[in-house]
C-alpha cells in the first residue's frame, strides 16, 4: 500500500476475504481506500471453488490477496491464488482481534465481528466526510 509517497513495490491493491462458505470480500486500492465490498454465500465447496476462480481471475496484476481464517474454505482460496501466482497473506482472526480490539470486545467471535463492523462503518463515515 502506498503511504506518504512510499514506493508500492508493484502492489496495485489488496483483496481481503473473510474465509468461509459465507464470506466477506473487500478490495482496497493502492491508496488504501476501499474500492468495493460485498458478501457472498457459497452453498458448498464446489461453488466456493468457482467463486474463488472467478473473483481472483478478475483481479488486476499486482494485487495482494489477504485472507482471514483457515481450514478448507481458506485452502480453496489459497490454492487458486497460488495457481494464479497471486501474492498472498493469511491472518488468523485472533491476531487482528488482539491488535485492534479491547479484551472485552474479543470474548466471542460474534461480538468481535460486531465491533469490527461498527468500527469500519465509523471509519468509512469519517473518510467520506473529510
Amino acid at each position: 500500500m502506498k503511504l506518504d509517497g512510499e514506493k508500492t513495490c508493484g502492489v496495485t491493491g489488496v483483496l481481503a476475504v473473510d474465509a468461509g462458505l459465507r464470506m466477506g470480500l473487500a478490495y482496497f486500492g493502492v491508496d488504501g481506500r476501499l474500492t468495493w465490498y460485498r458478501s457472498q454465500h457459497a452453498a458448498n465447496r464446489s461453488v466456493l471453488r468457482r467463486v474463488a476462480h472467478t473473483v481472483l481471475g478478475e483481479l488486476p496484476e499486482g494485487v495482494v490477496f489477504a485472507i482471514e481464517g483457515g481450514g478448507p474454505p481458506a485452502e480453496v482460496w489459497l490454492a487458486e491464488a497460488r495457481r494464479r501466482r497471486i501474492r498472498t497473506m493469511q491472518l488468523p482472526a485472533e491476531q487482528w482481534r488482539a491488535d485492534l480490539l479491547l479484551p472485552r470486545e474479543q470474548r466471542t467471535g460474534a461480538g468481535a465481528k460486531k465491533v469490527a463492523v461498527r468500527s469500519s462503518s465509523v471509519a468509512r463515515d469519517l473518510r467520506d466526510r473529510g
